[in-house]
Formats: structure tokens, C-alpha cells, sequence
């Protein structure tokens, strides 16, 4: 069977409850559990997942799906029907539950998310003029701050943060575990970001670069490679140069494959362009900013 990643995984591609036996297991096959929970890699291994009912992620769920088809063959327990249509639902639970989503806005007098993204916009120009008419030894320094304080509370709004606030995130690392410990990790890193503004590049452009979903474990393989703040190509072009160096595997969150060595970021407008949530947002601040 073709495997289908989380990412790719949409509700039509789940077999409904009246379907034959051997379609479910089929379905099951799409995800390799013993491949992505293998009994060396330090964490719980698939048998573990599926002994335990494990299902606090829909990599999980599916390494328990995945493991209910394998023993149904291998062993005399045969297949349990009744314990597969509980982990579909999971499954579709997972799928509707999980994609691409901007944080809601509450509690800003009927502010809009465009709304927030400019008001932080305009903070930034305006504390920086500040700076630079008042600062005389740290000037620099200062502004830098300020510019790195503003990008994390703009990509905080957009959903590229920290904590609860990360699932307006476009890139998600391959068959990324929910379960496990994961970050939300700027392509190209903020210090990088810094020096783009310093160079003439608008704030607000700045706070619709990539932010991308990576596993704690990827996170350490960037920093282990000293890529951490270095290795971006610094034309600004290809956005994923350290993913790509680093081996990690990306897709965007609607499921299509992303080439680390050739993503540049006209392919990441083009992905703007088509979430409409987000673009109905890029639309409202640059038009404000053009009848400025």
C-alpha cells in the first residue's frame, strides 16, 4: 500500500464504518507503524503504543491501527473489527481537529487579526524612531531587541508561536508525533531576520516569513550542527537551506512535499496565497499599508 503522511491524510482517504474488512486494513497499511515507533529509537516502540492504548497523537493512533492489522495476521487473535472502527474515529477526530488554524482574537475591542499585525507594525516603527532619537551609546543593540520582541509578538498572533498558539504554522515536519515535544522554528532565523531589517526590509514583510513544526529531536540535530543561527542561504531565496542540510523532512500543512534544497519564497507566497485565512490577513495589512 501507498503510505500517506499526517499531513497528507484528509477525511475522504478514511474508510467509513460499513466498509469490508480487508479496505480497513488496507487503510492500515498506509502508515508504518514499526518504521516510525522502531523498538531502538529511544522511545516507546509500536508494540508499546498499541499494548498501552496509546492515543495521545494521531502518529499513535495510527501506529495502533497499524499494529491491530499485523497482529490480526500474524498471530491467532485475528482481527478485531469492533477495536479498528474506535481507532478510525480517532483518526477522523485527528484529521478534522488538526489542520492549518489562526488563533482567535478575543478581548481587543472587536480587533481583527490583520488589526493586531499592523498595530504591532506601527509599535515597531514608532519605537524605533524613539531609539534611534534618544539612544546615544546602544542604539543598535537596542533596535535589534526590539525588532526580535516584535517579530515573536506578531508571529504569536499569526499562530507561529509557542506554547498552544502554533498551528498557524504553514510547514510541519514529515510524520511529526503531537505527542512528542515539538517547536515552532523560524526557516530562517530571527538574528537573520534582524539584519534583513537592517538592510531595508520592512518589518511587516519580516513577520510573514516561515515558521515551521519540528520535533524537539530535530530542534537538537540543527543546534548539534551548528545551524541553529547559521547556514541559511543569505540571499534569502532557498528558505529551508538548514533543514536541508540537516536532513529534516518538511510538508505543508495541506500535504505537499516540500524540497528543503529548493523551496524559495516565492513558493511560500504561492502557499499564502492559497490559505485563505492567512491571505485574506497578508491582503489587509499591506493594503493598509499602501493607502498609508
Amino acid at each position: 500500500m501507498r503510505e500517506i503522511s499526517n499531513q497528507e491524510l484528509r477525511l475522504a482517504d478514511i474508510p467509513g464504518d460499513d466498509a469490508p474488512d480487508f479496505e480497513l486494513q488496507e487503510f492500515a497499511l498506509t502508515f508504518n507503524g514499526y518504521a516510525e515507533f522502531p523498538d531502538d529509537s529511544g522511545r516507546d516502540s509500536c508494540a508499546v503504543i498499541a499494548n498501552s492504548k496509546d492515543h495521545r497523537s494521531l502518529s499513535r493512533v495510527r501506529a495502533c491501527l497499524f499494529f491491530e492489522q499485523r497482529r490480526g495476521r500474524q498471530s491467532d487473535i485475528g482481527w478485531d473489527r469492533a477495536e479498528a472502527l474506535k481507532l478510525l474515529a480517532l483518526i477522523r477526530k485527528f484529521v478534522h481537529e488538526k489542520r492549518y488554524r489562526l488563533p482567535g482574537v478575543r478581548g481587543k475591542k472587536g480587533a481583527s487579526t490583520a488589526d493586531l499585525v499592523q498595530e504591532i507594525n506601527s509599535l515597531c516603527e514608532a519605537n524605533i524612531a524613539t531609539i534611534r532619537r534618544i539612544s546615544q551609546f546602544n542604539a543598535e543593540r537596542e533596535i535589534r531587541d526590539e525588532i526580535n520582541r516584535r517579530l515573536r509578538a506578531v508571529h504569536n498572533v499569526l499562530g507561529m508561536a509557542a506554547g498552544s498558539r502554533r498551528f498557524g504554522c504553514l510547514y510541519i515536519e514529515k510524520n511529526l508525533d503531537e505527542a512528542e515535544p515539538f517547536i515552532a522554528e523560524h526557516a530562517i532565523p530571527v538574528s537573520a531576520l534582524v539584519k534583513l531589517f537592517e538592510r531595508g526590509m520592512p518589518f511587516v514583510d519580516l513577520a510573514f516569513f516561515p515558521v515551521s513544526l519540528i520535533s524537539k529531536i530535530s530542534d537538537r540535530r540543527l543546534a548539534e550542527a551548528k545551524l541553529t543561527k547559521s547556514g541559511h542561504d543569505e540571499s534569502f531565496k532557498e528558505v529551508f537551506r538548514r533543514y536541508a542540510i540537516a536532513e529534516i523532512a518538511l510538508e505543508t500543512y495541506d500535504g505537499k512535499p516540500v524540497d528543503a534544497e529548493t523551496w524559495t519564497m516565492d513558493d511560500h507566497l504561492s502557499l499564502i496565497r492559497r490559505t485563505p485565512a492567512l491571505n485574506e490577513v497578508y491582503d489587509a495589512v499591506f493594503r493598509r499599508i499602501a493607502s498609508n
